[in-house]
C-alpha cells in the first residue's frame, strides 16, 4: 500500500468548461467526504464502476484529484482512495482545507462505506437515502456537542427517520465514547424520529460498547441508540439488524425503526440525476422540513 496521496507527474490543466456534470459532481463529492473510492462514487452517483474509474483517471491526469493505493482485497488489483488536490480546491474555490490525511483516511472512508450502504435502493424506494449531511454541514444542528459524522434523512415506504451516523473505529477509549453517547442522549431527547447509529469495525467492538454502555445509570432507557458491524451494515443496508446501545430491547432491522410516520422528502435525493445536477452547479440541498 502507497503510504501518501500522489498526484499525476505531468498534470493537463484543461478548461474547467470541459467537466461534464458527473465530473463537477465527482469533485463535490470528494470534497464533502474528503476521500473516497470509485466503487463508493459509482454507488453515490448511480453509475457503473467503470465509468467512475475513467473518469477518475482523466481527473487525476488533469490535476484536479490526488490518489492512494490501498490494501488489496483477497483477489483483484488494489483500489485507490481519491481527494481533491489543492490546487483543484483553489481552482475551484473551495475553501476548507481539511482533507483526509493518512491518520484518518480509514474513518473517512467507512464513514462514506456506511452512506454508500444507506443510500442503496430496497424494495419499492428507489432514492430511500433523501439528504446527505457531512461532518461540516452537521455542525452545530445539536448545539455544540455531539458533531455527527453525517446526518441522513431517509424516507420509506414504511416511515421515514434522521440518523446521526458515528463512525468507530475502535480507538477511542470508555471516558471519551461514555461523553459522547451522553451527549447524544441530551441532544436527541426532543427529536422525534431521530437516531444515533454507532458503526463499529467489529462484533466484538460491538459488544464491548454494549457491555460498558449497560453500566452508565443516564443511559437506561435510551431508544434511540443504535448498534451495527459496519460489515453488516455494508452487505445489507437498512435491513441490516441494529442492537440498542443499552437496555434489553431485542434486535431490530434499520428499516423498522424508520418509522415516523411524517413525510421527509426533498427533491434532490441522493444519487437522483436531480442531485448530480445540484452538486455539479455548486448549490445546496433545500432540505424543508425534512429535518424536523
Amino acid at each position: 500500500m502507497s503510504t501518501r496521496f500522489r498526484t499525476y507527474p505531468r498534470p493537463s490543466r484543461p478548461d474547467r468548461r470541459s467537466l461534464t456534470t458527473r465530473d463537477r459532481a465527482i469533485l463535490r463529492i470528494l470534497n464533502r467526504s474528503k476521500a473516497a473510492t470509485c466503487r463508493q462514487l459509482s454507488e453515490l452517483t448511480r453509475a457503473h464502476l467503470r465509468k467512475i474509474q475513467q473518469r477518475t483517471l482523466v481527473l487525476w491526469q488533469a490535476g484536479y484529484v490526488e490518489r492512494m493505493a490501498l490494501a488489496p482485497p483477497s483477489s483483484g488489483r488494489s483500489p485507490n482512495a481519491y481527494r481533491l488536490s489543492a490546487s483543484a480546491r483553489r481552482r475551484l474555490g473551495y475553501h476548507d482545507r481539511r482533507v483526509a490525511g493518512i491518520n484518518e483516511l480509514q474513518h473517512r472512508l467507512d464513514t462514506a462505506e456506511a452512506v454508500c450502504a444507506l443510500a442503496r435502493p430496497c424494495g419499492p424506494d428507489r432514492y430511500p437515502l433523501q439528504a446527505w449531511l457531512t461532518e461540516s454541514m452537521a455542525a452545530g444542528l445539536l448545539g455544540p456537542a455531539p458533531l455527527p459524522d453525517s446526518i441522513l434523512v431517509l424516507q420509506l415506504a414504511t416511515g421515514s427517520g434522521v440518523i446521526c451516523i458515528e463512525t468507530d473505529e475502535a480507538t477511542q477509549h470508555l471516558p471519551v465514547m461514555s461523553q459522547k453517547l451522553l451527549a447524544y442522549r441530551r441532544a436527541l431527547a426532543e427529536r422525534a424520529g431521530w437516531h444515533v447509529l454507532f458503526v463499529v469495525p467489529s462484533l466484538a467492538r460491538l459488544r464491548w460498547l454494549r457491555r460498558r454502555a449497560n453500566t452508565i445509570p443516564q443511559l437506561r432507557g435510551w431508544t434511540t441508540g443504535w448498534l451495527v458491524d459496519l460489515a453488516v451494515l455494508r452487505r445489507l443496508g437498512q435491513m441490516a439488524p441494529v442492537q440498542p446501545i443499552a437496555g434489553d430491547m431485542p434486535v431490530t432491522a434499520l428499516s423498522v425503526i424508520l418509522s415516523d410516520p411524517r413525510r421527509r422528502e426533498c427533491g434532490t435525493p441522493v444519487g437522483s440525476p436531480e442531485w448530480l445536477e445540484l452538486l455539479a452547479s455548486g448549490g445546496g440541498e433545500e432540505l424543508g422540513g425534512a429535518l424536523e
